[in-house]
C-alpha cells in the first residue's frame, strides 16, 4: 500500500427536501481508518443558526480552519483544504472523531459526522436516499492503482453508463439529466429519487483516480412538519399580506399538507385548507387571526401522518363603529323576562375590553355596572338608560370608543295591578254588550222589519186585468219597470190603481173585511 494512496470509508445519509436542493437537511456520516487520510465535503445543508463566522470549518462548535484568519487547533499541519472548500485530514486519530461543520459565505452550513476506527477493509461507500427527496453524490476520488476503466474522463457514471460530464460532453444516458445539478468540487445533487435510481455511481477522472458510492432508496414516514412565516412576524397589522408554509424535513415524497384552525367556541380544530403547502392571506384581516396547525401525510408502508405544533397569528386592527344591540326588540318587557344588551364594534382586533354604564335620570352621572360584552337585565329596578365603552390596542396606542345611550323599560307583572286589570276587562265587556244592542235596534228599525209587522192579507182570487191594463203594464219601458221594482210601496199603489184587489177597497169589501174606523 503506497503512502500516496488515499483510503476512505464513507457511510452516510444525506437528504434534501424536494424543491430546496440548495438547502439540505441532516448531516453526512463519514468513516475513516486510523493513520489514513480522509476528505470531508463542504456541502451546504441548511441555513446557519448556530455558527457565528462564515467561511470556516468547525469541530464540535470550535473553529479549526477559517479563510479570513488563521486558527490554532490541535490538527497543526495535518489539516488542509482540498479543492475549493473540502477539508482534508491525514494521519487520522481516534480523537479526530466528532461533528464537523462548514459555514459558507452565503451563511449556509453543512455538517459531517466523522467516525475513526481501526478497520482495514475498503468497502464501497454507500448513501441511503429517500424516495422523492434529493441526495448529494460526493466526488471524492481515490487512487486505486488501476482496475476500473471508463470511456470518458471527468464524468459521472451510473453503473457503466455516463450520466454527466464536467467537460460539457453530451451524455448518452438522459434519464438523470433533468434531475442532476452541479454542487461544488464536482459533487452532484440528484433530486426526485426513485427506486430505479439505486446502484453504483462512479466519479471517474482516470483509472488511477476515481471514487465510487452505492446508492439505496427507501420509503420513510413523514417527519413532524414545521411552520414558517413570510414575513416572519407573529403580530401584523390588518391589510398586511402574510404566508404560512408547512414543511417536513424528512419523509418520502409526495407529501400532502392540510391546515386546521382552532374554533374558539368548541375548542377544537376544524379543517381550514387542504392539499396546500402554503396558507396565504393577501391581505390578512381580523378574521384571519387565530391558532393554526398543519398536518403532513405521505405513504410509506401505508399512510402516515405527522402534526405540527400550533402557531398563533395575531392581526391588529383599531376598533370602529360601536353600537348596542337590544334583544328582544320591543318597547318594554315584563319583569322576569330578560333584556340582553350587547356591545359590538364593526372592526377591531382582540383583546377588546368592555365597560357598561348606567346613567342617572337626574344627575346624568355614569355608574359602572359590568365589564362583559353582554349585559342582562331582568327586574324593574334595572329600567333606565345605558351606554357601553370598548377599548383595544393598535400600534402601541389605546383606542377607545363610547356608544350612544339606550333606554330599557321593565314593567311589573299584572298581579300587582289586579284592580286595574279587572276594570279593563269590565270595560271591554260593556263595550261588547253595547255593540250587540246597537246592532239589534238597527235591525228592528230597518224597512224589512216594518214590512214584516203588517197583517197578512186575505188570499182572494185576483180579478183578471183587462187587455188595456195589461197592455199598459207591458208598455212600460225597462227603466220604468226597474224603478217600480226599486220602490215596492209605489209599485203597490200603482197596482191598486190598475185594478188589483185591495181589501180596503169600497167596491170589494165583504163582511170579514170590515175594520174599526180609526178616525
Amino acid at each position: 500500500m503506497q503512502k500516496t494512496r488515499i483510503h476512505q470509508i464513507l457511510f452516510f445519509i444525506f437528504i434534501l427536501p424536494e424543491g430546496r436542493s440548495s438547502v439540505m437537511s441532516n448531516y453526512l456520516n463519514v468513516g475513516g481508518n486510523i493513520g489514513e487520510p480522509v476528505i470531508l465535503p463542504c456541502a451546504k445543508q441548511k441555513k446557519n443558526s448556530m455558527y457565528g463566522t462564515n467561511r470556516c470549518w468547525y469541530l464540535n462548535n470550535n473553529p479549526v480552519y477559517c479563510w479570513s484568519s488563521p486558527v490554532v487547533s490541535k490538527f497543526g499541519s495535518r489539516l488542509s483544504i482540498n479543492g475549493s472548500c473540502n477539508l482534508a485530514l491525514k494521519d487520522l486519530e481516534i480523537e479526530d472523531s466528532g461533528l464537523y461543520a462548514y459555514v459558507s459565505s452565503e451563511g449556509y452550513v453543512g455538517q459531517v459526522n466523522l467516525t475513526v476506527t481501526e478497520g482495514t477493509q475498503m468497502p464501497v461507500p454507500s448513501i441511503q436516499g429517500i424516495r422523492g427527496r434529493s441526495v448529494l453524490l460526493p466526488c471524492l476520488s481515490i487512487n486505486n492503482g488501476g482496475g476500473t476503466t471508463f470511456e470518458k474522463a471527468n464524468c459521472w457514471y451510473h453503473e457503466h453508463r455516463d450520466i454527466h460530464c464536467f467537460s460539457g460532453t453530451s451524455s448518452s444516458f438522459n434519464r438523470f439529466t433533468s434531475r442532476l445539478k452541479d454542487s461544488n468540487d464536482q459533487n452532484m445533487i440528484l433530486s426526485e429519487l426513485q427506486k430505479t435510481d439505486e446502484g453504483l455511481f462512479t466519479c471517474y477522472h482516470s483509472s488511477l483516480n476515481y471514487g465510487q458510492v452505492k446508492l439505496t432508496v427507501k420509503d420513510v414516514a413523514v417527519s413532524k412538519p414545521v411552520i414558517s412565516r413570510n414575513p416572519d412576524m407573529r403580530l401584523i397589522k390588518a391589510g398586511t399580506p402574510i404566508t404560512l408554509t408547512c414543511h417536513s424535513e424528512n419523509g418520502s415524497w409526495p407529501i400532502s399538507y392540510s391546515w386546521y384552525k382552532l374554533n374558539p367556541q368548541t375548542k377544537s380544530y376544524k379543517l381550514f385548507q387542504s392539499s396546500q403547502e402554503s396558507l396565504s392571506f393577501h391581505p390578512a384581516e381580523v378574521p384571519s387571526a387565530g391558532n393554526y396547525k398543519c398536518v403532513a401525510t405521505n405513504k410509506a408502508n401505508g399512510a402516515t401522518t405527522a402534526e405540527s405544533t400550533t402557531t398563533e397569528l395575531i392581526v391588529q386592527s383599531p376598533i370602529t363603529n360601536i353600537s348596542i344591540q337590544v334583544l328582544p326588540k320591543q318597547l318594554f318587557v315584563f319583569e322576569g323576562q330578560a333584556v340582553v344588551l350587547r356591545c359590538q364594534v364593526r372592526n377591531g382586533s382582540e383583546p377588546i375590553s368592555w365597560t357598561w354604564y348606567r346613567i342617572g335620570e337626574v344627575s346624568g352621572e355614569k355608574t359602572i355596572v359590568g365589564h362583559e360584552q353582554e349585559l342582562m337585565l331582568t327586574v324593574t329596578t334595572h329600567s333606565g338608560d345605558y351606554a357601553c365603552k370598548a377599548q383595544n390596542e393598535y400600534s402601541g396606542k389605546n383606542i377607545t370608543l363610547e356608544s350612544t345611550t339606550v333606554t330599557v323599560h321593565i314593567v311589573p307583572r299584572a298581579k300587582e295591578y289586579a284592580i286595574a286589570t279587572a276594570g279593563l276587562c269590565f270595560s271591554l265587556f260593556i263595550l261588547a254588550g253595547a255593540f250587540v244592542i246597537g246592532v239589534w235596534i238597527w235591525k228592528r228599525r230597518s224597512p224589512d222589519s216594518t214590512a214584516s209587522q203588517m197583517p197578512p192579507r186575505k188570499d182572494v182570487s185576483m180579478p183578471k186585468k183587462d187587455s188595456a191594463a195589461a197592455d199598459n203594464h207591458h208598455s212600460r219601458t225597462p227603466y220604468e219597470r226597474q224603478k217600480a221594482r226599486e220602490n215596492p210601496i209605489k209599485n203597490q199603489y200603482q197596482d191598486v190603481q190598475e185594478g188589483f184587489y185591495c181589501p180596503l177597497s169600497i167596491e170589494n169589501q165583504v163582511e170579514e173585511d170590515i175594520y174599526d174606523d180609526l178616525t
